[in-house]
C-alpha cells in the first residue's frame, strides 16, 4: 500500500513539474537591453542588457522608433522563437557596449 502511494505521488510531482515550463512561455515579463532593425520586416533584434543573451523581437508598433542602437526596456511575452512586445520605454538613445566590446 505505501508503495503504491508513492508511486502515486512520484507521478502527481512529474506532472506538475511538466506544467510549469509551459506557463512560463507565456508569462508577461520585462527587460532592459539594446534594440536594433531585424532581417525581417517589422522583427527586431534584441540583445539583453543584464545576460547579453540576443533574441527576435515583434510585435509593438513602438518599436521602430528605437530599433537605432537604443536601449530601451521591452514588457511582453516570449513565444516559440519571438518575444512578443506590448510596452515599450525609452532608457537612452545609445547602447552600453557589450563585455569585451572596448571602444578606442
Amino acid at each position: 500500500m505505501l508503495a503504491l502511494s508513492a508511486l502515486f505521488t512520484t507521478a502527481a510531482l512529474g506532472d506538475e513539474h511538466e506544467k510549469k515550463p509551459m506557463k512560463a512561455a507565456g508569462k508577461e515579463m520585462s527587460m532592459t537591453g539594446c534594440l536594433n532593425k531585424g532581417e525581417m520586416e517589422n522583427h527586431y533584434a534584441f540583445s539583453d542588457q543584464k545576460t547579453g543573451k540576443k533574441m527576435t523581437v515583434t510585435g509593438s508598433p513602438d518599436l521602430s522608433k528605437h530599433a537605432m542602437n537604443h536601449t530601451v526596456k521591452l514588457t511582453g511575452s516570449r513565444a516559440a522563437k519571438v518575444f512578443n512586445v506590448t510596452m515599450v520605454e525609452h532608457v537612452s538613445p545609445t547602447c552600453e557596449a557589450a563585455h569585451g566590446d572596448a571602444k578606442h
